[in-house]
């Protein structure tokens, strides 16, 4: 077995590490790394962005896996049970307003398998039942 050893900064290691296996990555990954190198080594989002050729909005999607949406849909998510993008665009928001609503909306769909598609209608739904309380 052969290894090579470069010389580099942890920063740099974990950024080189990243790029060689870029293609394997999922977005709960991505969220792992993410929050590793703004918390340990002090990168902001321009900077994280810039570093993964993304835009901070992609960086913040990411962020918000770890930091919004509660255990039990990250458990959800790293399964499959729920998609990575579904809890991006519709549960964060969702766990935002209010957790335990989106514990309840992922613990209910979870063993369907529900597309995105399908996740951001029931969202669609719980937003106009909101609105509209006699529904």
């Amino acid at each position: 077995m052969r290894g090579t050893c470069w010389d580099v900064a942890k920063l740099e290691a974990l950024l080189l590490e990243r790029s060689l296996r870029r293609a394997s990555e999922d977005p709960l990954d991505h969220a792992w790394l993410l929050t590793e190198l703004r918390d340990r080594f002090g990168l902001s989002l321009e900077e994280l962005a810039r570093r993964f050729e993304r835009t901070k909005s992609w960086v913040s999607r990411r962020l918000a896996l770890l930091e919004a949406l509660p255990q039990a849909i990250q458990e959800q998510v790293r399964t499959g049970a729920l998609s990575a993008h579904a809890a991006m665009k519709y549960l964060v928001p969702l766990a935002r307003a209010n957790s335990e609503a989106a514990n309840q909306l992922a613990a209910a769909i979870a063993p369907l398998k529900p597309t995105s598609r399908e996740v951001g209608a029931l969202y669609q739904g719980w937003r106009g039942r909101r609105a509209d309380p006699s529904l």
